[in-house]
Formats: structure tokens, C-alpha cells, sequence
């Protein structure tokens, strides 16, 4: 997938983007034109709409006659959304997909700039997927769910090997359920502040439950409004795919129609084929969930 548009731009910005401040390099279209260095800037809303307006003044342009990157990081979309919104073209770079030259072992924030100004003029990059607003915030509920379900299990395993150290270990078959929970709350402890520890590690564990119940709660009310909707409903056919699984999968994906085939990106969402052990010549089975310890959303 190409990142220039159709229309040919006038001026190329690439925006080496840090936690406080953003470092901009500017090349025009011509075969002979370098990277012009710009004045570094805030990175904040203000800092982003003030700095563009500069380079347009200073350059003559209009905001559609720029094209802006910068490397996909911890900084997140709301750039390339704050400048779509002011008409400039912007694309959000996959960073492992920059080419590289063997040689080049000098690392600075105005090289690097200036080598995404450099590689977005020749049409050498790739963009990854923009989700709106309303996408990212359902993927960040569903990332909110997926580490209330690992604090969970630490917490789980943090207090059976603190009972285990004690000496007490459970003779049934499966832990966490009815009869295990039942046992943990009639055990009693030789000593008081090792009951206070046992009481202190089941609230937490409750306290996480309760997170957990939220989070899935809050995620099945914002399905019923969601456009994916339909994509988690088809994710749901898949086998050991429920709600909750589907809507992770899909938050993160966004989109399948912008793969070109549906075999181009299957270990994206960590779907892979049954490679259960059989000779080479069987036929292969459909898609099948990688095992859950891989993938923490199927829990």
C-alpha cells in the first residue's frame, strides 16, 4: 500500500514525534531539493496547529498542498486526526517497514526527520490503519479488560502460592470454582496476621473480579451502537469465539477489507491453521484459535 496520494504534493514534512517535543523537516518536490530543518515544537494540540500554520506562512502553501509522517508510537493518532481535520494530508508510518541502508549508524532526531521527508517523497513507506475516535476507544476498553483479566491471574497465582508456602493445598481437581472458593473462605490460618494476608489477597481478588464485570459490561453496551458490529457477530462463527473475544479481535483489526487477501494477515488477530500432528499429504483443517496462553482476549 502506497502512502502518496494521487495529487502531487508541494511540500513534504516528516515529523520525528518524542514524548515533549516534535522535530520537523521539510523537502519540497523537486528531484534536487534536501531536507530543510524547521523550529521544534511542543507536542500538543497547540504546539501541532501553531507549527503547521508556520510552515504554511513561511512557505506560501496551503494545507492541502502538505504531506505530513511520522512513525506509529506511544504517541498514539490524535496527530494525523488533528491534522486531517485541518486539511493536510497525513500518514502514520509503520516504523519496522522504513527502509534502512546498511551504513547509516547515525541516529538523530533531525535525520530522522529528514529520512521520512526523504522516504515519503519516494513513495517508499507504508501507513498502518488510523482508526477513528469512537474504534480507538473501544480498543482501549477492551485492552482495559484484557489487563483486568492479567491482574487477575496474578492475583490468583499470587495467592495459591502463598497458601501453598504455608502448607495448604487444595484436594480437589479444579481451582475457582464453587467448591474451591467455598473451601478458601472456611480455611482457617494458625495465625492471625496470616488470616489478615488471606483476607488482604481474596478482597483483591474480588476487587479485580468487580473491574472485570464492568469492563465487559461497558463493552457489551457500546456493541449494540458500534459499526463492527457485524464483523463481531461473523467473528462469532469461528470456534471458542464469544462476545467478548470477537470484540477484541475486531477493535484491534478495525477493518478486514483493507487486507488485499484473507491469507495476507491471519496471525494479526493470532488465528493460525489446526496444526494438529498428521501426515503432510491430510488435508488442513480451518482456522482455529492459537493455544489460550498466547492469546489472553479468549479468556
Amino acid at each position: 500500500m502506497q502512502t502518496n496520494s494521487d495529487t502531487p504534493k508541494k511540500l513534504y514534512v516528516g515529523l520525528d514525534v518524542h514524548k515533549e517535543k516534535t522535530v520537523p523537516a521539510l523537502l519540497g518536490p523537486g528531484r534536487n531539493d534536501e531536507p530543510e530543518a524547521f523550529r521544534v515544537f511542543q507536542t500538543t494540540q497547540h504546539g501541532l496547529e501553531k507549527a503547521m500554520r508556520a510552515i504554511c506562512k513561511a512557505k506560501g502553501l496551503k494545507p492541502t498542498e502538505l504531506h505530513v509522517c511520522y512513525e506509529a508510537s506511544g504517541c498514539g493518532f490524535w496527530i494525523a486526526r488533528r491534522l486531517g481535520q485541518m486539511r493536510i494530508t497525513c500518514d502514520v508510518i509503520a516504523p519496522s517497514l522504513i527502509p534502512t541502508q546498511s551504513g547509516d549508524r547515525i541516529k538523530t532526531d533531525k535525520r530522522d526527520a529528514a529520512k521520512l521527508a526523504r522516504c515519503l517523497r519516494a513513495n517508499t513507506l507504508v501507513p498502518v490503519h488510523v482508526p477513528d475516535s469512537t474504534d480507538e476507544a473501544i480498543r482501549d476498553l477492551c485492552r482495559a479488560r484484557t489487563d483486568a483479566m492479567d491482574d487477575l491471574r496474578r492475583a490468583k497465582t499470587r495467592f495459591l502460592a502463598f497458601l501453598r508456602y504455608h502448607g495448604y493445598s487444595y484436594s480437589g481437581k479444579t481451582h475457582w470454582t464453587d467448591a474451591h472458593k467455598r473451601y478458601l473462605r472456611e480455611l482457617k490460618l494458625p495465625s492471625p496476621v496470616l488470616h489478615l494476608v488471606m483476607e488482604n489477597n481474596l478482597s483483591v481478588i474480588d476487587d479485580v473480579l468487580a473491574r472485570v464485570a464492568n469492563l465487559e459490561a461497558a463493552m457489551s453496551d457500546m456493541l449494540v451502537t458500534w459499526q463492527r458490529k457485524p464483523l463481531v457477530d461473523a467473528m462469532m462463527a469461528f470456534k471458542g469465539f464469544k462476545t467478548i473475544a470477537s470484540m477484541v479481535i475486531v477493535s484491534e483489526i478495525g477493518t478486514f477489507s483493507r487486507f488485499e487477501h484473507p491469507r495476507s494477515r491471519p496471525m494479526r488477530c493470532r488465528l493460525g491453521r489446526n496444526s494438529a500432528s498428521r501426515p503432510v499429504s491430510d488435508r488442513r483443517s480451518g482456522l482455529a484459535p492459537v493455544k489460550r496462553s498466547e492469546h489472553p482476549c479468549l479468556d
